[in-house]
């Protein structure tokens, strides 16, 4: 993609400290934080602070309150697999809507849907009728939402930097998700002793209108071609693209099995929490805080990377390295190890997605930038359906196996991987 011109990515002109041919070299906060300095970019990015703390704050509430209301890991696997249903599912379609119409609106129309489904659920649980089927159908629901809204997010970033600062620009994305992972779920876990959990689910509709808020900020500016094929069509052209480039291929496969047998882990938190170390929603928070603030720090170790790092070679080390913290997690015999194993998994997760995420998007056209997104991003639907598995290993065996046997099939993937495919280590 041409890099748009100044005034429409909203960058902010850089005073001139060097004569003509010079390189003004940037400190290190100020490369970490380069993309931020682009106004339609910065707005994006406050949009999804909003947008990703409600999210995550939903994530930790309708676990704990499943969990809460069964008292079963299979049923709490089933409650988060119900909203992977749909992710999987509408993808595709929802990169195909991505590469057709103005991404600004599809946002806006999703976070708009997103705050409905959770001002239901508060309705129905400060009501005092909340079910089991409430939150899988509110799990499936969010789904949806997700299925349109992510493919959208990842490549509207395309849109507002300029190529040379993408990966910068996706770095500070998954930092942005980060922070709230660290806040989020603590806040949550604090705020359902204090105030409720029907509170909590209103406090997340108030979010996602301030996320609405912040993108309307950002100009409608239709940007690509004039699509006349249908959205089947679109999906179709799509999926042969991808068949026929070897090398995304790899790349969307280190992104599926990594996460479906790594990331669902996550799922098993609660369990982890109640059964294992016999903590209180605070203490859930505390264990998702320690998680985030481990991703956070590396959103920021990626965002300090130049364009020129050896970034295959790095995100195999990563995504081994990711599960062998997965295993330290599940085995570890007291909270402190427990807590540094979760860091650990945040810290080598996020590097290893970042840079596929980046990867992938310079390697792809970019008239198929959201489809391709789209596939990428249904990653996050197989995550919890990685879950159900994981969660019947859970119920007969305990938590630590199912864990165990999902982190050693990640790290085992990403040598095998690294050992037979030489393309791999060698991009940059």
């Amino acid at each position: 993609m041409a890099e748009l011109p100044r005034p429409l990515l909203g960058e902010r002109p850089v005073p001139a400290v060097a004569g003509p041919g010079q390189h003004v070299p940037l400190t290190l906060g100020a490369a970490i934080f380069d993309s931020l300095a682009i106004r339609n970019y910065r707005w994006l990015w406050i949009s999804n602070l909003f947008s990703f703390a409600a999210m995550q704050m939903n994530f930790m509430t309708r676990g704990w309150l499943a969990y809460e209301i069964t008292h079963s890991p299979l049923a709490l696997a089933l409650v988060t697999g119900a909203w992977g249903v749909p992710v999987v599912a509408l993808s595709l379609f929802g990169g195909a809507l991505a590469d057709r119409i103005r991404k600004r609106n599809l946002l806006v129309g999703t976070q708009l849907a997103g705050g409905l489904i959770v001002l239901w659920l508060a309705v129905m649980i400060a009501t005092g009728r909340i079910q089991l089927w409430h939150l899988a159908l509110g799990a499936a629901l969010n789904g949806v939402v997700m299925a349109f809204n992510m493919p959208g997010r990842q490549s509207f970033v395309n849109e507002l930097v300029p190529r040379e600062k993408l990966m910068n620009a996706v770095a500070l994305n998954s930092m942005g998700m980060n922070l709230t992972r660290i806040g989020a779920p603590a806040l949550a876990g604090i705020l359902v002793g204090a105030i409720g959990i029907a509170d909590v689910y209103f406090l997340m509709a108030g979010l996602y209108l301030l996320a609405i808020g912040s993108l309307l900020m950002i100009p409608a500016v239709a940007l690509g071609v004039e699509h006349r094929e249908s959205i089947l069509r679109d999906v179709a052209q799509g999926l042969r693209y991808v068949r026929g480039q070897s090398l995304l291929l790899l790349l969307l496969l280190l992104a599926f099995v990594p996460v479906l047998f790594g990331q669902s882990t996550q799922s098993l938190l609660p369990v982890f929490a109640k059964a294992e170390l016999h903590l209180g929603p605070a203490g859930l928070g505390v264990m998702m805080s320690a998680l985030g603030a481990g991703s956070l720090l590396g959103s920021l170790l990626v965002a300090a990377l130049t364009a020129t790092a050896p970034k295959g070679a790095l995100m195999l080390a990563s995504g081994l390295a990711f599960g062998l913290a997965i295993l330290l997690f599940a085995n570890a015999p007291w909270l402190s190890l427990a807590l540094a194993g979760l860091a650990l998994m945040g810290i080598t997760s996020q590097v290893y997605m970042t840079l596929n995420t980046t990867v992938l998007q310079l390697r792809t056209d970019t008239a198929y930038l959201g489809r391709v997104m789209s596939i990428s991003m249904m990653t996050f639907g197989l995550m919890p359906l990685g879950a159900l598995p994981l969660g019947a290993i859970a119920e007969g065996l305990g938590a630590p196996v199912a864990a165990t046997i999902g982190g050693g099939i990640a790290a085992a993937f990403v040598v095998g991987l690294a050992l037979t495919q030489p393309s791999l280590r060698r991009l940059r």
